[in-house]
Parts: C-alpha cells; sequence; structure tokens
C-alpha cells in the first residue's frame, strides 16, 4: 500500500513538472539600441517581409507576414502608432514606381524595401525568425528616415510544437506588449531625469 501511495504521489509530481514546462512563458528580452531617440514620435512602422524559411510543418511565409501586421492592428496596446502592412507598401510601390516586390528576389525586395520606406512609414521591423530545435523570432525596429537600429526585441519559445500560426500570433502579441511597455518606461525614465 505505501509503495503504490509513493509511486502515485512520484506519478503526480512528475505529470506537475512536467505540465509547468509545456505551458512556461516564452522567453523575451526587450533593448532599446539607441537610447537618444525617442520612441514616442514614432507613429507609423512598416512591416517588412520577414527573415523566415518554411519548414515542413511551419506556416506559410505570406500568412506569417499577414500576421505580424495584424496582430498589430488588433493590439491595444499600440496607440497612436499606425502599422503598415507589407503588402499595402508593395502595391503603393508597385503603382507610384512600377518596382513590384512580390516577384523581385528576396535581397533586392529587401533594399527596395528600405529604401522606400521613410515615404511610408516613421519606422520599419524586420522579424527574423529562427526555427530550428527552438523557434526564436527576433523583432528589429530601424528608423526609416536614417537607418539607424532603434529597438530589439526577442521571443524564446518552445521547441517544434511552437512553430504553428497560433504561437506566432502569441509571439508578436508579446513583441507589441514589449514595445508599448518600452515607450512607456522610456518616458518613466525621461521624467525622472527632467525634475
Amino acid at each position: 500500500m505505501k509503495y503504490t501511495i509513493r509511486m502515485l504521489t512520484l506519478t503526480v509530481l512528475s505529470l506537475f513538472v512536467s505540465l509547468s514546462a509545456v505551458f512556461a512563458m516564452p522567453a523575451t528580452k526587450a533593448s532599446l539600441m539607441d537610447e537618444s531617440f525617442d520612441l514616442s514620435s514614432i507613429h507609423s512602422i512598416a512591416v517588412a517581409a520577414p527573415n523566415y524559411i518554411q519548414t515542413k510543418t511551419g506556416p506559410a511565409p505570406d500568412a506569417v507576414t499577414a500576421l505580424i501586421a495584424q496582430t498589430g492592428f488588433d493590439s491595444r496596446d499600440l496607440k497612436n502608432i499606425t502599422i503598415i502592412p507589407y503588402s499595402v507598401i508593395a502595391e503603393n510601390m508597385k503603382n507610384e514606381s512600377g518596382i513590384d516586390l512580390q516577384t523581385s528576389d528576396r535581397n533586392t525586395a529587401k533594399k527596395l524595401f528600405k529604401e522606400n520606406a521613410a515615404k511610408y512609414a516613421d519606422a520599419y521591423l524586420v522579424v527574423t525568425i529562427a526555427n530550428d530545435s527552438r523557434v526564436v523570432l527576433f523583432y528589429d525596429l530601424y528608423s526609416s528616415k536614417t537607418g539607424s537600429y532603434l529597438y530589439s526585441y526577442r521571443v524564446i519559445g518552445g521547441g517544434q510544437g511552437d512553430n504553428n500560426i497560433n504561437s506566432y500570433k502569441s509571439f508578436n502579441e508579446l513583441f507589441y506588449k514589449g514595445l508599448s511597455d518600452s515607450i512607456k518606461e522610456q518616458h518613466k525614465d525621461d521624467s525622472k531625469t527632467k525634475k
């Protein structure tokens, strides 16, 4: 009887530990890259095509690109910031200059996007997704006018189980919440230094 109770207790404890590891929040880290830049001066963010290679089980690149912008639209944390999807900028560039980002090769499209982003937004967002043994997303925000690196946010997810559109959506929500918190924190720090 004692042996059965001990085994049952060990089983319950191991189940609890494994479930807590499965449902653990992803690790995040935010970094303000240019301390002199006021993040609250950003009123629009253009979403660039992500650096992403689809795996066998991963979502399609177009779905990931659209999701990054859509999550920004839906974010309640970002106030007074407009998120401009890659497809809108690509369409505007095609109408204005005849350059089609959608059909250009990846490197040419990146270069043209960076050169023209200032026409449409104050900053542009480049997301890099590493989906090897773990899913890791790097969100890098750049000034459209100067090209300077402004803000970085990293999300480390779980294993390949997080390589799906729902996990990417939750990671994007963490980024937009983190950006909002960084803007608030920067203003708190500014108000303390002025006193």
